[in-house]
């Protein structure tokens, strides 16, 4: 599809389940992942998948592409990564999560930060692949950030509508405030404002406040995805099948 006008250009087929995730990994090479269990990545320009990564027994649910490699995370509850350049499996990484791996991120220098709908988040050396550290929030998380704000914080959404900033170096939540009655499945930073999304709702909250400073209703059932497109206009997809732009005007 393009970014221009939206029309459809192409048409790639090889999974047998529904596409969960998609992601440019140069300007003519992609990867998705699909309820088949499965990686694939594709060429461009000829349409054709390069390599299948296989070895997950779940969904393939989130991702990180760091230093040329996949961390993939999936239903199974595992993590795995793979070389981008040789398709090698690095390594398989026994995490503590007992559910679905929600949300794979860059945690700053040299560490990875996975999420699970267990109510557990987990920190790794990027290198070593080694656990550094179990974080337990009780309650379902979907989606993790870092970055816009102080080296050593996370924030996190949660299953029962609520968005925590934890500090890594105190070891403890310090901001813990309730967004809407039901989970937050996706949010994006963009600047100091913080996109999310609650069942057909879009929220935008400045960070530096905490808060609401707009709301929505996108009329979409269950917002799958959302990204920024520029500093005030958001793209979101839906469950049904359709993808709308919403603009905003922010204060800078």
């Amino acid at each position: 599809m393009c970014h221009h006008d939206f029309k459809l250009k192409r048409r790639l087929e090889g999974h047998i389940g529904n596409v969960t995730k998609v992601q440019f990994v140069s300007q003519n090479m992609f990867i998705s992942g699909s309820e088949d269990f499965t990686i694939r990545l594709w060429c461009v320009d000829s349409t054709t998948t390069i390599h299948i990564y296989n070895g997950h027994e779940g969904y393939i649910s989130c991702w990180l592409i760091l230093k040329n490699r996949i961390w993939s995370g999936a239903a199974d509850a595992s993590i795995r990564v793979w070389n981008l350049d040789d398709f090698e499996l690095k390594n398989v990484i026994e995490t503590s999560h007992r559910k679905t791996i929600q949300c794979i991120i860059h945690a700053g220098l040299y560490s990875v930060a996975s999420a699970s709908n267990d109510g557990t988040i987990e920190l790794y050396h990027s290198d070593s692949f080694i656990v550094l550290r179990t974080i337990n929030v009780h309650t379902p998380v979907y989606h993790l950030e870092h970055g816009n704000l102080k080296p050593n914080y996370l924030m996190a959404s949660t299953g029962n509508g609520h968005i925590i900033l934890y500090d890594l170096e105190q070891n403890c939540t310090t901001l813990n405030i309730q967004i809407h009655t039901q989970w937050i499945s996706h949010f994006k930073l963009k600047n100091y404002y913080l996109a999310c999304v609650a069942e057909s709702i879009l929220f935008i909250i400045d960070i530096r406040s905490f808060d609401i400073i707009e709301q929505t209703d996108t009329q979409q059932i269950v917002i799958q995805t959302i990204e920024w497109l520029n500093t005030n206009t958001i793209i979101s997809s839906g469950k049904d099948g359709i993808i709308k732009l919403f603009k905003f005007k922010l204060p800078l």
